[in-house]
């Protein structure tokens, strides 16, 4: 789950972007994701042999829209699910790419993201854990 945003925020960082990368983790570790993604593209960096690092205090990671825990579907996924298959036709899954959306809605509310500003959301796959899902999200027939 932390290997995405590692490999973006390291190569944005080592092209000289100042693109913001946004991460939200679907999972509760014990350990902060700020210190492990940034451990992860580090060590990327030394194997390409790249000079580029990356500090943890760079990197912006959120837990607070995992819900009950991982694998759980939360109110704020369910929502975001249902709202971007209807406007914009995207599957989204019930496990991560949802939870993930449910942030990103949620910091276009709250103000945090910007009116004008620019978004690229990484979907990341998952689709198929909707039909494990089906019952949890009322897509039974």
């Amino acid at each position: 789950a932390n290997m995405t945003p590692a490999g973006l925020m390291l190569g944005l960082k080592a092209l000289g972007r100042r693109t913001r990368v946004i991460n939200v983790t679907p999972v509760r570790w014990t350990e902060d994701r700020r210190i492990d993604i940034a451990r992860i593209a580090n060590n990327c960096a030394e194997r390409l042999g790249i000079a580029t690092r990356l500090h943890p205090a760079e990197v912006e990671s959120h837990d607070e829209y995992i819900g009950e825990r991982y694998g759980v579907v939360s109110d704020g996924c369910r929502e975001a699910l249902k709202l971007v298959a209807r406007t914009e036709g995207l599957i989204l899954d019930p496990v991560y790419s949802g939870k993930a959306m449910a942030g990103l809605i949620d910091q276009i509310r709250s103000g945090r993201l910007g009116k004008g500003e620019r978004v690229v959301f990484v979907h990341t796959g998952g689709t198929p854990a909707l039909f494990a899902y089906a019952q949890d999200l009322g897509l039974e027939a």
